[in-house]
């Protein structure tokens, strides 16, 4: 018997929630991708599910330097839309997660009303800025650097040789009576 006063009572207090202020939000997490110091944008859909004409404020939890929300506050009668830009600016490479609050209030201040919201996950990934000449110049300048190391090692090794061949044609007869290196050192 305390099972159906139990399901009645759920069933009664569930309409009472459905007559306060409602919302849906589209789509339910956010994610975006840029690089550091560059604008990007992404867009919310948020629709009025209630019979009553609702007021919505929309804020960022964390990174408000970083996150303009547009418009952040709004009236929408029942049944109707409303799409809400979300630009993000990060100022630091990597991965950063908060969250976009989004709270309903009816019009009504007469009758006492609880506000209800929405949280919708917003992850923003922060690229690195490349710089893509920047990265051409540090490329052909090591592939300058390393060709003219291989001309200085091969222009060495030639030398080398040219002097050894050359000293062997104008010195022969020091090459024929020149001792072993171990006679040297048994003097």
């Amino acid at each position: 018997m305390k099972k159906y006063y139990l399901i009645l009572f759920i069933f009664l207090f569930s309409f009472n929630l459905v007559q306060a202020a409602g919302l849906s939000v589209t789509p339910n997490e956010l994610y975006l991708e840029t690089k550091v110091k560059q604008e990007a944008e992404t867009k919310l859909i948020i629709k009025n599910i209630s019979k009553k004409a609702t007021l919505y404020s929309i804020y960022s939890d964390e990174f408000t330097d970083q996150i303009e929300i547009v418009p952040d506050l709004f009236q929408l009668m029942p049944n109707e839309t409303q799409k809400v830009k979300i630009k993000v600016k990060p100022l630091e490479p990597g991965i950063q997660a908060t969250v976009i609050s989004i709270i309903a209030r009816d019009l009504n201040r007469q009758e006492f009303n609880a506000g209800t919201g929405v949280k919708v996950d917003l992850v923003i990934k922060a690229l690195t800025k490349d710089n893509t000449l920047v990265l051409i110049i540090k490329l052909w300048l090591f592939v300058i650097i390393l060709v003219l190391i291989i001309f200085i090692i091969y222009f060495i090794i030639r030398h080398r040789r040219r002097n050894r061949f050359w000293y062997k044609v104008t010195h022969p007869v020091n090459l024929i009576y020149k001792k072993p290196w171990y006679k040297n050192i048994f003097k």
